[in-house]
């Protein structure tokens, strides 16, 4: 009996340790191909960041030449324009002074427009902001020419404003007066590369004795 009892656990420590044997030799593949499934998978995880990090990369790096060759940084412009002043501007300043300088180049007491040709060029810094300065000489009236620096701003697409103190001669006289010109235009491009442009503008000239408006159209190349 004592040995029977020993012989079945005997037999029975072997079957457990055969059920434990073929377990572990059916289960470790499974664990092996499970570990490399997961190995493989965190590998292409990995691989699918590092090509998103460096299309970002890219995208910003493309993004920042878009920005870089998106303006000119020196812009170069010859301007044709005309001024106009308020017609009774002339008759205001008869008999004080001022109104023969005022009337030049006029008739009837009222100042006729003037033709103007003139050249600015711009210096942006940013993509918004740009310094530079203009002169301007006019065929007849009450200036002969002006010129001075000028501040030049770009908030969106071809629009462009500027303010600018001016010294400006008087024709008649001699004298130089100041004049703060403020204006406002827009940037066509011409071809792909942008590299030529037209530009109507307006601006509104402020002195101490007068006040004229200046329509033009300029014709710019940037480099």
């Amino acid at each position: 009996m004592g040995r029977t009892v020993s012989s079945v656990r005997s037999t029975g420590g072997w079957l457990v340790c055969l059920v434990v044997a073929v377990v572990i030799v059916l289960v470790s593949p499974a664990q092996l191909a499970a570990q490399e499934h997961e190995q493989q998978e965190a590998t292409g995880e990995q691989a699918e960041v590092a090509e998103h990090e460096e299309a970002g990369e890219g995208h910003e790096g493309s993004e920042e030449h878009g920005e870089e060759h998106e303006f000119h940084k020196h812009h170069f412009a010859v301007i044709i324009s005309s001024t106009e002043s308020p017609e009774e501007h002339g008759e205001e300043h008869n008999g004080d002074g001022h109104g023969d300088t005022h009337g030049e180049g006029s008739s009837g007491g009222k100042d006729d427009p003037d033709f103007t040709i003139g050249f600015d060029y711009e210096r942006r810094f940013t993509k918004r902001f740009g310094f530079g300065g203009m002169i301007d000489w006019v065929a007849e009236g009450r200036r002969e020419f002006l010129g001075g620096p000028i501040a030049f701003l770009h908030p969106f697409a071809g629009s462009k404003f500027w303010v600018a103190p001016l010294a400006e001669r008087v024709r008649a006289t001699g004298d130089w007066d100041l004049v703060w010109r403020i204006g406002a235009g827009w940037d066509f491009e011409i071809g792909k590369s942008g590299k030529y442009s037209i530009a109507p503008n307006i601006n509104y000239d402020i002195a101490e004795e007068h006040e004229l408006w200046v329509l033009g159209v300029a014709f710019g190349m940037g480099f």
